[in-house]
């Protein structure tokens, strides 16, 4: 399993959050106007405040270079959506058991995991599928299952960083087939970025 830890040439983006915190306003509909008396002139309050939540984003230059950012929450920013949260998953089936041809490679996250290297090429694309399962379960964060029809299931870390999720034949042979997501990251899981929220009156 020498080869199951090499570094994906995809750059991950590392993201990391404080706690969510609130901040506390008075917003009102209209005034509260004593010298009126109580009747007709109560304050409506129409919120009672704003949850936040600050994220930092590491990120990688072109030259590899890492640079940081942090984002507070708005409308359009980044907060923690609450629990339960979700792990990222994807899966991906093992079309041909033919991998005679060249070299075939699976890419999740900063892994690379290389059939006859790393999982066992079987005698039938099942049996490879239950190897590669396997080999993905020895990662650190990660577990594959083997699923009907020799697709394997991958469930990876909580929360919604940008993880590689592909795979590349450099023979002639398409070895691996329906990979999902097809845009080459794990799909996203929770806490996810998104808006900020107001808490009601």
């Amino acid at each position: 399993m020498g080869g199951y830890n090499k570094v994906s040439p995809f750059l991950t983006a590392l993201q990391g959050a404080q706690p969510p915190y609130q901040l506390l306003v008075a917003n009102f509909l209209k005034p509260h106007t004593p010298e009126f008396g109580t009747t007709g002139s109560n304050p409506i309050r129409s919120r009672s405040g704003f949850r936040f939540q600050n994220t930092s984003l590491l990120s990688f230059n072109a030259n590899g270079a890492g640079a940081s950012s942090t984002v507070v929450a708005t409308l359009t920013g980044s907060l923690n959506t609450g629990a339960p949260f979700t792990h990222q998953t994807g899966t991906v089936t093992v079309a041909d058991n033919d991998f005679s041809t060249g070299r075939a490679e699976v890419y999740i996250d900063k892994y690379i995991l290389v059939a006859d290297e790393d999982f066992l090429v079987g005698g039938t694309t099942a049996l490879t599928a239950t190897a590669l399962a396997l080999a993905i379960s020895r990662l650190n964060g990660y577990s594959g299952t083997f699923a009907a029809a020799s697709v394997v299931n991958v469930v990876g870390p909580l929360g919604s960083q940008n993880r590689t999720w592909r795979t590349k034949v450099y023979g002639t042979i398409g070895n691996f087939s329906t990979i999902t997501p097809e845009n080459g990251l794990l799909t996203y899981g929770d806490p996810q970025r998104g808006g900020n929220v107001i808490l009601p009156a």
